[in-house]
């Protein structure tokens, strides 16, 4: 069940992934984070208590140690490693931002392997390898769609030097790797026992409460909340939310509560590339290239192994 619902929470993220990036043209990145967590919080509240009124066991809290970590866990890694990688994607655009984002499931890996003790196998080591190589070959393809909308922004192309924009788009990107890694070792300790549903409101929780000190401290309140006075970014961000905040944060946990591993888990939350493409076929009419078929093959036989595992 774990692996299931790692693969299902990148998927959910994958179908948020294409609202935030047109969100993202508009709102900045603190106020983005912030309101669509907000609205995954409250859908998270509402799902509990009605859950809870059918079985009262899910309601169980954490004792004061566990709520703890998982508050260290939304504090870390949704209100300072999403607010991270939200800026890296405003300076290095979609592909190349989810490059260095790859880098988080190995650092979840070896952070798993000194806090937790947990053992990186060969097999484990093969499948991650396989499923990430083949990630950064389906984002490293370039795409040139001649019909695409001269409005839409266009991605930097690749260039030898980066500007300094660029490389703040890096060390953003670095920093968002580092966050959501810990993030997922905390909550990884901190869960314990708990049904993944409470565990991912204390976090979101953590986050929500973070973002809206940081929003308070930065002046930036009322700047927050005007893109709620436009009811069709409403619309798209409530959309954004429920695929990929709320049900995406809550298969995130389900899969780290089960899955062997944190690194396995969180290899597995990182396929969103490989369901793009076909969203990306099907919905935006661009052209899969050789090479991102063939990426797309060798993750999923690296996703393979770790099922296996």
């Amino acid at each position: 069940m774990g692996e299931l619902a790692a693969l299902a929470s990148a998927a959910m993220w994958a179908i948020a992934s294409l609202v935030y990036a047109r969100l993202g043209l508009t709102i900045r990145a603190l106020a983005l984070n912030l309101l669509e967590c907000t609205f995954a919080l409250l859908m998270l509240s509402l799902v509990l208590c009605v859950w809870t009124l059918n079985d009262p066991s899910v309601a169980r809290w954490p004792d004061a140690q566990s709520a703890y970590l998982l508050l260290g866990s939304g504090l870390i890694g949704v209100a300072f490693g999403d607010t991270a990688y939200f800026h890296s994607l405003n300076r290095l655009g979609p592909r190349r931002s989810l490059i260095v984002s790859a880098l988080t499931p190995a650092l979840t890996a070896v952070l798993a392997s000194l806090f937790l003790r947990e053992a990186i196998t060969l097999a484990m080591l093969l499948g991650m390898a396989l499923t990430l190589g083949g990630i950064f070959w389906v984002i490293h393809e370039k795409h040139h769609h001649p019909q695409a909308d001269a409005s839409e922004p266009s991605e930097p192309p690749d260039s030898p030097t980066y500007t300094l924009i660029e490389w703040r788009g890096v060390a953003w990107g670095l920093l968002a790797a580092f966050c959501q890694a810990a993030g997922n070792i905390l909550t990884k300790k901190g869960g314990g026992t708990l049904p993944a549903l409470p565990i991912a409101m204390f976090r979101l929780a953590a986050g929500v409460l973070s973002l809206f000190l940081l929003v308070l401290l930065l002046g930036r309140l009322r700047e927050s909340v005007v893109p709620l006075q436009n009811k069709h970014q409403v619309q798209l961000l409530l959309l954004a939310t429920f695929f990929g905040t709320f049900l995406g944060i809550w298969l995130q946990v389900v899969g780290l509560r089960y899955a062997p591993s944190a690194g396995i888990a969180s290899t597995l939350s990182s396929t969103s590339p490989l369901f793009v493409l076909p969203l990306a076929f099907f919905v935006l009419r661009e052209p899969l290239g050789v090479r991102a078929i063939l990426g797309a093959f060798f993750a999923i036989c690296g996703v393979a192994i770790l099922f296996l595992i």
